[in-house]
């Protein structure tokens, strides 16, 4: 035969061998890197659990429901009784409807041509809706409480490597110490979990939704000639509008006192109580 036949053939034989024994796999590096997959799926698995737990936040219809009540606030705090409404109080309608649209409840309606009385009856209304809109809020923070428990009394642990510790597997050992970190970093991330300041946020928005009813049956009164009186305790809800508050009973009780001049139904001091609460109620749903 042909030496250099015969030299080729040994050469493909000797490179064969040498890519063979390259690419074998070491028995316990095979093992190394499945127990590292498992921790790692492990880990995976719990992650997915903790990205399922509810979001706390506001909902879009809770949102449009304080932007009708700011609204309203600012309709009735601006509005000069007999005469055409102002571009002000235009631009209040319009958003007081438009998140009226946007919230989509069949519960009330707005018709500004049947009158401010027929529109804070309505707005009555809307508070009642808005009441329950934040007992559905109440209800996302006991089911978020409900998963957050599920999720914390059964936190996985891993299973340690069993392969055998060396110069081959020893770079498995280290990534499976950093999975095993981070698996403890999640689970400790979960005491952070808490629905306490949003149930704190949602009790605020029923004292405001509460005091904002009573506004609207007290405004409508008003309208209506059938109140003399001021029947409201802003103040207790919103202590900053003390001294408003002051103004306005002070002037029910005198009003024809010095800056006491009555605006229509309303008496003095009553609108820009209103308009202060105006901007407040605005902000409450910002984040």
């Amino acid at each position: 035969m042909d030496k250099k036949i015969v030299f080729g053939i040994l050469l493909i034989i000797v490179i064969g061998s040498v890519i063979f024994l390259l690419t074998k796999q070491d028995p316990m590096v095979l093992q190394a890197r499945e127990e590292l997959r498992q921790a790692e799926a492990v880990l995976q698995d719990y992650q997915n659990k903790v990205n399922d737990i509810l979001f706390l936040e506001l909902s879009q219809d809770v949102k449009n429901d304080f932007k009708i009540e700011s609204n309203y606030l600012g309709v009735i705090g601006y509005i000069v009784p007999d005469s055409e409404p102002s571009s002000e109080v235009m631009t209040y309608i319009g958003e007081m409807v438009s998140a009226a649209e946007r919230r989509g409840s069949t519960e009330f309606y707005f018709n500004l041509d049947e009158g401010l009385s027929k529109v804070s009856e309505n707005i009555i209304k809307a508070s009642e809706v808005t009441n329950k809109d934040l007992n559905n809020l109440e209800e996302l923070a006991n089911t978020f409480d409900v998963h957050i428990e599920q999720v914390k009394s059964n936190p996985p642990q891993l299973i340690p490597l069993t392969v055998e510790r060396n110069k081959k597997t020893e770079e498995y050992f280290l990534e499976f110490d950093r999975t095993e970190q981070r698996l403890n970093s999640l689970i400790a991330s979960l005491n952070n979990y808490s629905s306490t300041d949003f149930r704190e946020r949602i009790k605020k928005l029923k004292s405001a939704n509460e005091l904002f009813s009573e506004i609207a049956a007290y405004t409508q009164l008003l309208i209506e000639g059938k109140s003399f009186g001021y029947s409201l305790d802003v103040s207790k809800v919103f202590p900053e509008l003390n001294s408003e508050e002051k103004k306005v009973k002070t002037c029910s009780q005198s009003p024809y006192s010095a800056g006491c001049e009555a605006s229509g139904p309303f008496p003095g001091g009553y609108q820009p109580l209103l308009q202060k609460l105006e901007t407040i109620y605005s902000k409450l749903t910002k984040d």
